[in-house]
């Protein structure tokens, strides 16, 4: 079985689940279950149900836009507070109503769980929802939700059927009917009271798990009404949920990608001894492995196979392999490959992904050898076609000396066909290397013939080139020979017409293309329409348009934007208006960019009433009502929040370590900390390829002469779009000195149109190398240019500053915000919190009046920055400040188990234990409970103080009660025993941590190393130290830097250096600091050539992110 793969990152992921399922006492089931049992066992045989019909709705009339909507909402401006906008929504259309059959309390069966998304090809089984679907999110179609009963009588027909029951079938099938369709109603309806709660209640139903899973799969697009709904019930007297409502749950959860509520699902099945059936692990696997959650993906495929209470099928090995592929992991693929079961049928997709995959890595020819062949002798696949899979990953990949190779092996086997060299060419025009490719064409000429596709790659080469001269050679060649060439190479060769203002020829060529009865697609009639309006005229644009329905097409969203982007950028903002009211009508959803572009092109034009039309159009898309978003468990943001926003020293990380995974309180209350809902959204589609942005980096990282840099661009013959750019910039972050650079050269393209969302990415480069002087420049920029500032692009800055520790220019561009008229966001109260707050540079005053502002916004802080804030309170002795802040922020909806937790842990952190010990005695008067947590805080604030024995008798008591012992409680006492030179006892603490089935997190790992540091143990802090990097958790900068810090401290100043290149080496930049504690230490052992070497990289390395002089 695969074992080792899944060991390797274990460490580093959360704790496997329990397999309580073994031990699991069988539970009634309700008799209405029974009649769905044989229909379970055939579901997966049959193709799914098509999407049910949308029935009218006072929501939204039939033929209802996007347009309609929005002009009724933005005709209402008066409307109560409590109104639902429109909400943001899709293109594409969502997954199916019918996650499977809700079947009985068994087990065994088909899993019913989105069965096309599980099994279809290696493409759908990691696709993930767009940004905007998170939890609490809309349909995914945009469209505003129907509520029907339709699935559920196809289900209950066909489950009496099956069951032979025909008899009832009549009575029972319009009774379930009409009681779903009466719950579901009730769920979506958007009456706001009485609450929805009380109306289920006055309902009088009778709620069996059949039904509640018929409700909840009407729930998928309103998930967090689904998700209060779920909780509901469950307080039901008599209820019980089942394996199949929670399953239901957990995809929903997973399909989100909320991580935390999924694993809260997990906890309770297992609090409530409901067993997992495959359909549950494979869920959970799925939606880690979307998530590129590599390290619990594994860890949750080695409790599945542990437990050995369900069967491992081929649809696991997929969906684990897939997620291994995409997160770019070929060694760990292939590991697991090799470990898989010999018999086990993964299919040919998959394979082929996965020798994609490997072509990637650094033993290429070896893995994807090794794959072929097992594919050839052990799963008796066609040796011409698993030839052809290793040419094409090879191609893909880039490695086209590998592939030359595999091609030549062909060739003496005697299958290389025409495909085969179509692919080996394909690859090598892509690369540039038109002298190899055009070997490939004289052999293709001698042995199958050459075709229009042929010449389309050579034609691309060229472009690539820039030699758009012999490209439009070669096209004569084409029709010298009689080949018709392809509308592929017609688009082509007019955009990048176009692109060099020779439109008059780009234009023949279109005329040319209608003569040669080549009929143009959708991509060739864009490219003329942004042809048309890029050299002014316009009306040739509309005509063009205009016709686009006779050809019997349809305008697609790229058309739309593509025309009203052009139009913008000539400054015809009011006819890009009307076009947008037709893109909505279409039901199309502008993005962000899309937006932004037309508000600066109608406010540069004063057309200022058009542009707040927009704007308000933009709102109703963009930003949510709160009531919109499903709120999550009490502590559920800490992971986002530290990951965002970094911590200043271990300590602070640790804080935010210990309430990770903290569960909501009994009542089922949750804070107001909601997903996170970005402003920027991701563009519908990518218009660009990964292989693009690898080769663009390749050329910036190659060189520090960014002459040579700029002459390889411009032999590149690649269209730079805004999210190509993006992701260029995301991409070089090291050496953010070039991406800038590359940025202000694009920027200058004739073609290219720059984006808010751009330009913040570059602020955000420039201020994460302390480049401010840039940072401000590009700010100033973006108005030249027609991109209007947002929220967002007041936070990168704030952001940069504060990071920098700079906290009074972060709280000036505060204020300067707010007197430009800009809306102060979450995010930007949640950062400005956090700066003020800190010990370096602290301003509690300040700190407290931004705090009441922001619960004056109707705004909560997430919980890490609540943890900061009322520890700066008890710091400076603001105990009653500190105290009222917690009952406020309860009043307003905050979990009040979580906010007494985090007020006691302050008070612990802050030294003030009498005061801790009092709210901890009298906690159950506040409407809390005792749980781990606080006993953690409390024991350990009485270790640091050194008061062993009263924490040793907290921890009797926890242990009394019933409450495990957590990670963060054995940290505790690891220190303490390292504070007392007692490296023994920790080492037994350690021992007895993990035999208890807690997993040591970085948090620990450091601790050990300091700890052995402290006690000259410098070769065993070595070895935690690899054993962390090879096995995990990895080593993450506060890791590096108390390391280091030790290195130096210890005389070993030498190895301090070695970590500064290992920090590089893993994208970790290091701070001044680093390099600094390591400059002195060297000086300090009389290291001086060696320390001036240290100074000489840091100076380079300022130079290499740094734009400005």
């Amino acid at each position: 079985m695969a074992r080792s793969a899944a060991a390797r990152l274990l460490a580093s992921s959360a704790p496997s689940f329990r397999a309580s399922h073994l031990h699991h006492e069988r539970r009634r089931r309700p008799v209405l279950l029974l009649l769905l049992a044989s229909r379970s066992k055939t579901s997966s045989s049959k193709p799914p149900r098509p999407r049910p019909r949308r029935e009218p709705s006072a929501a939204a009339a039939p033929g209802s836009s996007h347009f309609v909507e929005i002009s009724d909402l933005l005709a209402s401006a008066a409307r109560p507070a409590g109104d639902a906008v429109l909400p943001p929504g899709t293109n594409g259309e969502g997954c199916s109503d019918d996650i499977g059959a809700s079947a009985s309390r068994r087990t065994e069966g088909a899993r019913g769980i989105a069965p096309q998304r599980l099994t279809a090809a290696s493409s759908s089984v990691a696709s993930s929802i767009p940004d905007a679907a998170i939890l609490g999110g809309p349909a995914d179609d945009g469209k505003p939700p129907s509520v029907t009963a339709a699935t559920a009588a196809t289900d209950r027909d066909e489950s009496c059927r099956l069951a032979g029951d025909t008899s009832t079938v009549d009575s029972d099938h319009a009774n379930i009917s009409e009681v779903v369709q009466r719950i579901t109603e009730v769920v979506r309806s958007e009456v706001s009271e009485p609450s929805m709660e009380q109306r289920l209640e006055s309902l009088g139903s009778t709620y069996t798990p059949m039904l509640v899973n018929m409700v909840l799969k009407r729930c998928f697009k309103v998930r967090q009404l689904g998700f209060r709904f779920f909780n509901w019930v469950k307080q039901v007297p008599g209820y019980c949920h089942t394996t199949e409502t929670y399953n239901s749950m957990l995809y929903i959860a997973g399909e989100a990608k909320s991580l935390g509520i999924m694993e809260e699902l997990m906890e309770e099945m297992d609090k409530e001894m409901c067993p997992k059936d495959i359909k549950t692990w494979t869920i959970l696997i799925a939606s880690y492995g979307r998530a590129r959650q590599i390290g619990k993906m594994l860890s949750t495929f080695e409790a599945m196979r542990k437990s050995g209470s369900v069967p491992i099928d081929s649809k696991v090995y997929r969906t684990i392999l897939h997620a291994l592929c995409n997160a770019e992991k070929p060694d760990l693929a292939l590991e697991f490959y090799k470990d898989m079961p010999r018999n086990m049928e993964v299919g040919s997709d998959i394979l082929r992904l996965l020798m994609c995959c490997l072509a990637t890595s650094d033993k290429a020819a070896e893995a994807v050898y090794f794959v072929r062949d097992n594919m050839i002798k052990g799963m008796k696949h066609p040796e011409r076609y698993c030839y052809m899979e290793a040419l094409r990953g090879f191609c893909v990949s880039g490695k086209l000396e590998e592939a030359w190779k595999v091609f030549q092996q062909m060739k003496n086997k005697s299958i290389a066909d025409s495909s085969a060299s179509e692919n080996l060419l394909r690859g090598l025009c892509k690369a540039g290397r038109i002298d190899e490719a055009l070997q490939i064409i004289e052999y293709m000429k001698s042995t199958s013939g050459v075709s229009s596709t042929t010449y389309c790659f050579l034609i691309d080469g060229y472009l690539r080139k820039g030699e758009h001269t012999k490209a439009l050679d070669l096209l004569q060649v084409m029709k010298e020979h009689g080949c018709v060439p392809l509308v592929s190479s017609y688009t082509q060769l007019m955009q990048h017409l176009f692109s060099v203002d020779q439109y008059e020829e780009a234009c023949r060529l279109y005329e040319e293309m209608l003569k040669n009865c080549v009929e143009p697609d959708i991509v060739a009639t864009t490219a003329l329409i942004g042809g048309h309006v890029r050299s002014g005229h316009i009306s040739e644009a509309w005509n063009v348009f205009r016709n686009i329905n006779k050809n019997g097409q349809k305008p697609t969203l790229k058309a739309y934007t593509v025309f009203i982007q052009e139009l913008c950028k000539a400054s015809r903002p009011l006819e890009a208006v009307e076009l947008l009211k037709e893109m909505l009508e279409s039901n199309f959803r502008p993005s962000e960019g899309t937006f932004c572009r037309m508000i600066s092109a109608l406010r540069d034009k004063f057309y200022l009433e058009e542009a707040t039309y927009v704007e308000r159009m933009r709102t109703s898309f963009y930003f949510r009502s709160p009531r919109d978003g499903l709120q999550l468990g009490p502590l559920d943001g800490v992971d986002t929040v530290h990951g965002r926003l970094g911590m200043s020293n271990p300590e602070e990380k640790e804080l935010a370590l210990e309430f990770i995974g903290h569960p909501s309180d009994q009542k089922g209350k949750v804070s107001s900390c909601s997903l996170p809902n970005d402003t920027h959204q991701k563009e519908q589609e990518q218009d660009y390829s990964d292989g693009d942005v690898e080769e663009i980096c390749r050329i910036l990282l190659s060189s520090d002469d960014w002459g040579s840099m700029q002459q390889a661009l411009k032999m590149r013959s690649v269209n730079f779009s805004p999210n190509l750019v993006d992701a260029i910039l995301k991409r070089c972050k090291r050496n953010s000195r070039a991406a800038l650079q590359f940025y202000s050269w694009v920027s200058k393209r004739s073609y290219y149109m720059p984006t808010t969302k751009t330009y913040n990415t570059a602020m955000k480069l420039a201020g994460s190398a302390k480049d401010f002087k840039h940072m401000r420049y590009l700010y100033k920029e973006m108005s030249r240019t027609g991109c209007s500032p947002t929220v967002d692009t007041w936070n990168v800055m704030i952001c940069q500053y504060g990071n920098a520790g700079l906290s009074e220019k972060a709280l000036d561009t505060f204020y300067r915000m707010k007197q430009l008229g800009f809306l102060p966001s979450k995010t930007t109260y949640n950062h400005m919190i956090m700066y003020l707050t800190r010990s370096k540079g602290r301003k509690i005053d300040t700190a407290v009046k931004i705090f009441q502002e922001m619960c004056r916004a109707g705004h909560i802080l997430d919980n890490h920055i609540l943890s900061m804030y009322l520890l700066a309170l008890c710091d400076c002795r603001r105990i009653a400040d500190a105290r009222s802040s917690v009952v406020s922020l309860c009043e307003r909806g905050f979990s009040v188990q979580v906010g007494y937790s985090i007020f006691l842990r302050s008070l612990c952190r802050a030294g003030r234990m009498e005061e801790a010990l009092s709210l901890f005695d009298c906690i159950e008067k506040h409407g809390c409970s005792r749980d781990h947590y606080m006993y953690g805080s409390l024991i350990h604030g009485l270790l640091r103080r050194s008061r062993f024995e009263y924490a040793v008798a907290k921890l009797t008591e926890m242990k009394n009660a019933g409450i495990p012992q957590s990670t963060h409680i054995y940290t505790s006492f690891i220190v303490y025993h390292f504070q007392k030179r007692d490296a023994a006892k920790a080492l037994d603490v350690l021992k007895e941590m993990k035999e208890n089935g807690c997993e040591p997190t970085v948090v620990t790992y450091s601790a050990l190393i300091r700890g052995h540091m402290a006690m000259g143990m410098v070769s065993e802090a070595w070895g935690i130290f690899q054993q962390m990097k090879l096995k995990g958790p990895a080593p993450d900068f506060d890791t590096y830097s108390m390391f280091m810090s030790c290195l130096c401290k210890a005389g070993r100043s030498e190895d301090g250096l070695q970590l500064i290149h290992d920090m590089l080496d893993c994208g970790i930049i290091p701070s001044t600091v680093n390099f600094m504690n390591v400059v002195h230490g060297l000086n300090m052992e009389g290291k001086d050539k060696l320390a001036e070497f240290v100074l000489r990289s840091k100076w380079d390395l300022r130079r290499q992110r740094t734009f400005s002089n």
